[in-house]
């Protein structure tokens, strides 16, 4: 599966690579699919997206030095680990790539009629490409691909033919068990098809002149999602949560071993509980418009939801964030959650523990939830659960200069009846390492935990293993209990922040100038919110750059090289660069990441793009036919 799961995502990269730009009008993809594809995946456009790149600001950001430095280094680093490859294809695939216009797609198929053993040689996926009108050039690159790999001893390659369209038929030799043996790669007239299954090939390439099986297009479900949450996307996926997972059952049921037969028998209980089992379909898009990227994700169900999606799946609101959170916040977000669903949630998960711990408790004894509650001296449901509000508050902070630890925040839980939740926490903090304290007239509670490693001077003497002094406000964590909110600090400081900040008139998040550059972009009712400013994108880039510092002083390139291919199952092959088959060694794939840190560490500054972005906005809706999230990228007017 591993070995599988490489192929795949190398199949999902070609289809991601930028394409270029021109194109004419093609037949859809989604029409060349069959209808009961369990994921399909499609770059609608390549060369509409390209343009929408030049056109932006971001076009100019790669224009400058910096960028222009870091990209010519990282594109040298890559044409030299292509070129150290000699046995294998990687050249010719990226002259292919060269020449792609219009849609690219990977696609799942309907695995459902096909059992496990099947599967291993009839893999139904497949990657399609448009090479638009340089046909001929990329005719010429797929034989260069199939020369090459028909040069390589672990390859064997033969043809077939298929209504007048050759099919190269590529044989892995070295191929492990459980992972398809066969590869077929094709191309009929524009379009290029590269594939695991030889029916599947077929389908696609037939469909291209007549309706041999029913197309994606015409299927209900995806035609709604589509027309309603994707008709100018550039960037789509549909996919079908229960086939996706049936197939991934069945390869595991391959593989065999204890492990395989009780995922089997556990499946339909965990899909249930999550609510999987009624999900019809999951979709998630992308758009590009002239200020913004906006991206949608919905789960569209049959039937009243369950499980996880009952959680979140609660009426829309006016919702605004609480003005207990700072005005210099890097993020935040505000929830809202069904109690009664969760409640339901946690009762499911205890009677599926009971099941996998052997079916159910003997008679007389007691479920696992009253086991807990009279250890705890308190009722879940009535003295935790109730006296929520079932709203949620998070916000995230960023100290500069960055690092590791620069990002800090609290959790915020809605309470309605204090008294109850306050004296049910006291019970619980009471078995605990937690302090209750007094802090502006209300309770925190604090925990203060040892810094392994430092020394602390104790009666003239070193201890060995305890912390420093230090400021109260910098222990790890606190809990609070205001009028209105449970509180969660990381460290304590935040924790007691929001307290000062009950019943006050202060700036908050609400009145920062970057929330107010975006705010117009928030729906009037939702089931949730969050806002992101540009600052997280900086901290993002700045961890890359630090991480690979840190790989490189302290060599944990070579440590991540050598444990992944004991993961993998590989084996050292000595001092070549390449092992049996032609695949890389251990060794090879730690030089190049040796290699990659330093260029890594010369990453640009994320201030180059940010200063475009005025910031990141997202809500949570529901509509009858399920529950979906948009999150958008709010850009700067290009001057």
């Amino acid at each position: 599966m591993t070995s599988l799961a490489r192929r795949t995502a190398a199949l999902a990269l070609a289809v991601l690579v930028p394409l270029g730009a021109g194109g004419t009008e093609k037949k859809p993809f989604d029409q060349l699919v069959p209808e009961g594809a369990a994921l399909f995946l499609s770059l609608r456009d390549a060369s509409a997206a390209r343009r929408w790149f030049e056109a932006s600001p971001f076009a100019d950001a790669c224009k400058g030095q910096e960028v222009q430095a870091f990209w010519k280094e990282l594109s040298a680093f890559l044409a030299a680990e292509v070129q150290k490859d000699e046995k294998g294809a990687g050249r010719e695939v990226i002259d292919l790539l060269g020449l792609l216009r219009g849609e690219a797609a990977l696609v799942i198929g309907d695995a459902s009629k096909l059992d496990a053993k099947e599967l291993k040689e009839d893999m139904p996926l497949a990657v399609l490409l448009d090479a638009g009108a340089d046909r001929d050039k990329a005719r010429e690159a797929l034989g260069r691909l199939v020369s090459k790999l028909r040069d390589r001893e672990d390859q064997r390659v033969s043809e077939t033919e298929f209504r007048g369209t050759r099919i190269h038929v590529v044989e892995d030799k070295t191929a492990s068990k459980g992972e398809p043996r066969m590869r077929y790669l094709a191309q009929a007239d524009d379009v290029l098809v590269f594939g695991l299954s030889k029916a599947f090939v077929q389908d696609l390439l037939a469909n291209r002149t007549e309706s041999a099986v029913k197309p994606l297009s015409e299927n209900p479900e995806y035609k709604a999602l589509r027309e309603r949450h994707g008709k100018d996307a550039v960037l789509s996926v549909y996919a079908s949560p229960m086939s996706l997972i049936q197939l991934g059952l069945k390869a595991s049921a391959e593989e065999g071993g204890a492990e395989a037969s009780q995922a089997a028998m556990l499946a339909p209980g965990i899909l249930g509980l999550l609510g999987i089992s009624n999900m019809k379909a999951l979709w998630a898009s992308a758009s590009l418009g002239k200020d913004d990227i906006t991206t949608t994700a919905f789960c569209s169900v049959s039937g009243p939801p369950k499980g996880l999606v009952k959680v979140l799946w609660t009426k829309p609101q006016p919702l605004r964030f609480p003005a207990l959170i700072p005005d210099d916040v890097a993020s935040c977000s505000v929830l809202q959650l069904n109690l009664e669903a969760l409640w339901e949630l946690i009762e499911g998960a205890a009677r599926l523990g009971m099941t996998m711990a052997g079916g159910g408790l003997p008679e007389g004894a007691q479920d696992p939830i009253a086991m807990i509650e009279q250890r705890l001296g308190i009722k879940v449901r009535e003295d935790l659960i109730a006296p929520l509000g079932g709203q949620l508050v998070g916000f995230t902070r960023l100290r500069k200069p960055y690092d590791e630890g620069s990002s800090k925040g609290a959790l915020l839980v809605e309470i309605k009846d204090r008294d109850r939740f306050q004296a049910t926490l006291d019970k619980l903090l009471a078995m605990t390492p937690f302090k209750k304290n007094d802090y502006l007239g209300r309770p925190l509670y604090s925990l203060a935990l040892d810094l392994e490693g430092q020394d602390e001077e104790e009666g003239g003497g070193k201890v060995k293993g305890k912390a420093e002094p230090k400021d109260a406000a910098d222990e790890p964590i606190a809990l609070a209990v205001t009028e209105s909110h449970f509180v969660v600090g990381l460290p304590r400081g935040h924790a007691e922040e929001v307290i000062r900040r009950v019943g006050k008139e202060v700036k908050s998040v609400n009145d920062s100038p970057g929330f107010k550059a975006v705010a117009a972009r928030f729906p009037p009712s939702a089931i949730a919110l969050s806002y992101q400013s540009s600052e997280l994108l900086e901290y993002a880039f700045a961890m890359i750059r630090q991480g690979a510092t840190q790989a490189s002083v302290l060599g944990l390139a070579g440590l991540a090289g050598d444990e992944g291919d004991r993961d993998q199952g590989g084996s050292d092959h000595g001092e070549g660069e390449d092992g049996a088959g032609g695949k890389p060694s251990g060794k090879g794939r730690e030089e190049a990441r040796k290699a990659l840190l330093p260029i890594l560490e010369k990453l640009p500054p994320a201030s180059l793009f940010t200063r475009h972005i005025a910031g990141f906005v997202s809500h949570g809706f529901v509509e009858e036919r399920g529950l979906g999230f948009t999150s958008v990228v709010v850009l700067k007017r290009k001057e």
